[in-house]
């Protein structure tokens, strides 16, 4: 075991020291993991946001120039749906899970290499526009159906890189929905 942990951070090594600190987009592979609360679409609105849970997320960018960058996202999230039920004259609220599946595409144009033109940079800031699908499945006997809610919005994000490939990252933004992420981000 202790051969195979030495090979692998061997190998981690020797593809870090490759790219070192660069900041060159074009070209450069990023995956990003994320875990946050899930932003509720406006479409939504009788969802209690308290009762949300955290919301999985992987993207996979591609340089295509020096400034800009294009990917894909997929993402996972559990809620509880508050169904309201009339019990006299007071309200029950009914939990039932609610599962939400996305899927969509994103184009994030960097700012940092049009301001500053240095190989070795740790800092990365970009703007970052996102479009995709949310399918959302209901727990049976939900006052909801299926049902998918296109998803967009513009988003500002930073990355500062601890080591050579790997990094730290938020995201803001908004569009139907808004939300505040943090994760890794890992460059190659």
């Amino acid at each position: 075991m202790r051969k195979i942990i030495i090979f692998f951070f061997g190998v981690f090594t020797l593809f870090s020291s490759v790219k070192s600190q660069e900041l060159l987009i074009e070209g450069r592979v990023n995956i990003k993991l994320s875990h946050f609360r899930y932003g509720i679409p406006k479409e939504t609105k009788y969802w209690n946001y308290n009762n949300g849970k955290s919301c999985y997320w992987v993207e996979v960018n591609y340089g295509i120039q020096k400034y800009i960058e294009t990917g894909v996202y997929l993402g996972y999230t559990r809620f509880f749906d508050n169904t309201v039920v009339d019990i006299g004259e007071s309200f029950n609220p009914s939990e039932k899970n609610t599962f939400g599946y996305s899927v969509g595409a994103n184009i994030n144009f960097h700012i940092i290499p049009f301001l500053i033109n240095e190989d070795d940079f740790r800092f990365d800031a970009y703007l970052s526009t996102k479009a995709g699908l949310t399918y959302f499945t209901f727990s049976e006997g939900s006052d909801y159906l299926n049902k998918a809610y296109f998803r967009y919005g513009t988003y500002c994000g930073v990355s500062f890189y601890l080591l050579n490939n790997l990094g730290l990252y938020s995201e803001f933004g908004y569009g139907n929905e808004g939300f505040l992420k943090f994760g890794l981000s890992f460059k190659f």
